[in-house]
């Protein structure tokens, strides 16, 4: 599980990123960790270069994306990662805004919104789930 830690680390990379859509940098990643892990390290550990690091290290990495650190000791499924996506894009205020007016509406108007969005993602050219 240990030789994990890249791809897990890159996942946090990707689906977590800054809100102008682009990855954020290991400096704003080190910074954010108020110095636990350098950015050298952080870059080491993402490249599958070092295979060791410390509780803490991956705790402050944790702190940083906002995941349980936890989510480095487990087995990652596919499910596991669309949970990732979800709440990388809950954090986006409109969506997060969207789902909290569809947790007040009933069944109907829930499955109504679903519908409406379906329909606007294939107008844009997107697919529905």
């Amino acid at each position: 599980m240990q030789n994990d830690i890249p791809r897990k680390i890159d996942i946090l990379f990707r689906t977590f990123t800054r809100p102008d859509g682009k990855e954020y940098t290991y400096g704003e990643v080190a910074l954010g960790t108020s110095g636990a892990i350098s950015s050298s390290y952080l870059c080491k550990l993402r490249r599958g270069q070092n295979f060791s690091p410390g509780f803490n290290k991956l705790e402050s990495l944790a702190g940083f994306f906002g995941v349980p650190v936890g989510y480095f000791f487990k087995e990652l499924t596919p499910k596991d990662e669309d949970e990732l996506r979800l709440i990388a894009a809950l954090r986006e205020p409109d969506v997060r805004e969207i789902a909290e007016r569809a947790l007040a509406l009933d069944r109907e108007g829930q499955e109504t919104v679903l519908h409406l969005t379906g329909v606007i993602s294939r107008l844009q050219g997107g697919k529905e789930r």
